[in-house]
């Protein structure tokens, strides 16, 4: 597997997002950081390059994936 290093995306509410054995961590804008867990990296490339990565998070990952706050 390729990890996806720590990464600046386009939106209003995210912050910069990783992947790294099935764990996509989410860094907010407002300072919470998130944990993600069996996220396939597929899914953590499309949050990458989403056009809002807010809104794709939110529709994808947010009420599908188990998570837990740093």
């Amino acid at each position: 597997f390729t990890p996806i290093e720590t990464t600046e995306v386009e939106s209003s509410n995210v912050n910069t997002v990783a992947w790294e054995n099935d764990v996509l961590t989410v860094s907010f804008k407002h300072g919470g950081i998130y944990d993600y867990f069996d996220v396939p990296r597929t899914l953590a490339v499309d949050l990458v390059n989403a056009e809002s990565a807010g809104k794709f998070l939110n529709a994808k990952i947010k009420s599908k994936f188990e998570f837990k706050k740093r």
